[in-house]
């Protein structure tokens, strides 16, 4: 089944930008359900499943950060909105940050202690922007984007990142090799849309930073920066894959289900039976 695209793009703001309704553009959280199941990411575009729970702990922890560094204006009506998630309603802990929201607290502070990044998250922040690539019309989000005032100005942008440990590693089964957490959730991917999106509106090319604090007791903070190819290397993976996703998108080709997801497994129908061994894979 196709998806009914809209005539007229929507106005993005940040109250309607994660909303199905601005789904019309492509975004690189959106790529992601396609590349994780084609099924999956097909049916939230058909409006048959929710976006995401808002209530989610790993979800609000990220918020917490991100609106904290925002402005103060932010952060206090993220807290208010959320103050049923966030704040104790009884116990010796009543009126204080539940146990998940400490930790948030302290990957902030891990963060102002550090100069470096308050001295280089400086910018605009919670930008959106707009453009076009590879036959669609895209959205992002930054974070931080620092527009040069003058020629001797550096022209960059800055994103937070959370990670239950920075040097944790991850198996990619397509490559069949071991990715940093940087790769394995396709966050130079994400920097490279950035920088393309960023480049169509300001005419400049942007340089990509990650700020990424660990989700341990005493949080770890590092700075990560990419080389040129890396972010070109991941767009050019992206060009080869859009037309698949278009054809998808358009009903012109049937989406394959991944099997393994929530909403592939709650419409799964057992076809006979398996031998033991087949359990292993």
């Amino acid at each position: 089944m196709a998806v009914k695209m809209k005539s007229k793009q929507p106005q993005l703001n940040k109250e309607n930008y994660y909303d199905l309704s601005t789904e019309s553009y492509m975004s690189f959280s959106l790529y992601k359900r396609f590349k994780k199941c084609e099924a999956e990411a097909m049916a939230y575009l058909n409006g048959e499943i929710p976006n995401v729970d808002e209530t989610n702990p790993a979800l609000l922890m990220g918020n917490y950060l991100h609106t904290y560094f925002e402005s103060e204006e932010a952060h206090n009506e993220f807290i208010e909105d959320n103050s049923n998630e966030l704040i104790s309603s009884r116990g010796k802990s009543k009126g204080q940050l539940k146990s998940n929201y400490v930790l948030a607290d302290k990957m902030v502070k891990a963060l102002e202690r550090q100069n470096l990044f308050k001295g280089v998250y400086q910018g605009e922040k919670e930008v959106i922007l707009t453009g076009k690539m590879f036959g669609m019309d895209w959205k992002v989000r930054i974070d931080c984007l620092h527009v040069p005032k003058d020629e001797n100005d550096v022209a960059y942008f800055c994103d937070l990142k959370t990670s239950r440990n920075l040097h944790a590693k991850f198996w990619d089964n397509e490559l069949r090799q071991w990715n940093p957490f940087v790769t394995a959730y396709g966050y130079d991917l994400q920097m490279a849309i950035y920088q393309e999106i960023i480049r169509q509106n300001y005419a400049l090319k942007f340089a990509p930073f990650i700020f990424g604090v660990s989700k341990e007791d005493v949080p770890e903070v590092l700075g990560i920066e990419f080389k040129q190819e890396e972010l070109d290397d991941a767009l050019l993976d992206l060009e080869q894959r859009m037309p698949h996703i278009i054809k998808l998108i358009k009903g012109k080709v049937d989406p394959e289900p991944c099997e393994k997801c929530d909403f592939c497994k709650s419409r799964q129908q057992i076809k006979g039976f398996v031998d033991i061994d087949s359990l292993l894979d």
